[in-house]
């Protein structure tokens, strides 16, 4: 898979092409997970839905860098805030909305 270079760490991902027309699934393994274990099921559902798709594997898992520090409780919830969004701007060419601010 290629590497996304985040400044503060590089991503393995894959893209799936499908109708920009439609909304862009995005696979997240969770917390142990890496993106080479979904396999080939998100091509089966992007091609059964026509709609591109994005996988990639957190810092720390599959072969994306290390982590750089400690994990806290809260790393899904800054992964989603932090990391997704530019990963979405980089590779579906805008940023999600936000639907709530970033809890303190």
């Amino acid at each position: 898979m290629p590497l996304a270079d985040l400044g503060d760490c590089t991503l393995e991902y894959r893209t799936i092409l499908g109708d920009a027309g439609h909304p862009a699934l995005v696979f997240l393994h969770e917390g142990l997970g890496s993106a080479g274990l979904w396999r080939d099921f998100p091509d089966k559902v992007a091609r059964r839905t026509g709609a591109r798709a994005l996988v990639y594997s957190r810092a720390g898992y599959g072969h994306s860098s290390p982590l750089a520090g400690k994990r806290g409780p809260r790393f899904m919830h800054d992964e989603a805030l932090d990391v997704l969004p530019q990963l979405l701007c980089r590779f579906l060419g805008r940023r999600p909305a936000m639907a709530s601010p970033r809890a303190p």
